[in-house]
C-alpha cells in the first residue's frame, strides 16, 4: 500500500477572480481532505473528497484535470483502507483523464496516477502490468519532469521494489 502521500492541492490555471464559488469550495474541501488523510482521519477525508469531486464534476465537467487530482486522493484513501479494487478504479479513471496531459502540473499528475496504479497492481501480484506502468511513468517523468524530480525518483524506487518482489 501507498506509504508516501504525494497528493497536491488543486492548482487550477484559472485566474482567482474567475473561479466559480463551487470550484473554490471544492478546492477548500480537497485541501482539507489531504490534511485529514495525512492525519490518518480517512473516513472524514473521504467524505470531503467525495464532496469536492461532486462539486468539481458539476462545475468543470467530468473530464477536467482537477477532477483527476481528487480521484487520485480518493484512490489513495481506498488504498489506505485496503480496498485495492476501488483504489485501482479511481487511479484508472484519473489516468484516463490525464492521458493527453501536456501542462507540467497535469503531466506530474499523470506520472503520479501511473505510479499509484502500478503500486496497486504490484500488491495484487500483477507484476508484469506493474512493471509496464512503472517503466512508462519513468520515461514520461524523466522527459517531462527531469531526472531529479521526486516523482522520477518514486518511479525508480517502484521498479526497484518490483524487482525484489
Amino acid at each position: 500500500m501507498s506509504s508516501v502521500v504525494l497528493d497536491y492541492p488543486i492548482a487550477s490555471p484559472r485566474p482567482v477572480k474567475s473561479v466559480p464559488l463551487g470550484v473554490a469550495e471544492a478546492c477548500r474541501l480537497h485541501e482539507r481532505a489531504l490534511a485529514l488523510r495525512a492525519e490518518r482521519q480517512t473516513v472524514e477525508a473521504e467524505a470531503l473528497a467525495l464532496r469536492a469531486l461532486d462539486l468539481l464534476t458539476r462545475e468543470l465537467g467530468p473530464d477536467d484535470p482537477d477532477v483527476a487530482n481528487v480521484l487520485l486522493c480518493l484512490g489513495g484513501l481506498r488504498e489506505d483502507a485496503g480496498d485495492l479494487a476501488a483504489a485501482e478504479s479511481f487511479y484508472r479513471y484519473a489516468l484516463r483523464l490525464l492521458e493527453r496531459a501536456e501542462e507540467a502540473g497535469e503531466v506530474r499528475l499523470r506520472v503520479q496516477a501511473m505510479s499509484l496504479l502500478a503500486g496497486v497492481r504490484q500488491v495484487q501480484g500483477r507484476y508484469v502490468a506493474a512493471e509496464r506502468l512503472y517503466r512508462r511513468a519513468l520515461g514520461i517523468a524523466e522527459a517531462a519532469l527531469g531526472p531529479e524530480h521526486p516523482h522520477t525518483a518514486l518511479c525508480r524506487e517502484g521498479l526497484a521494489a518490483l524487482s525484489e518482489s
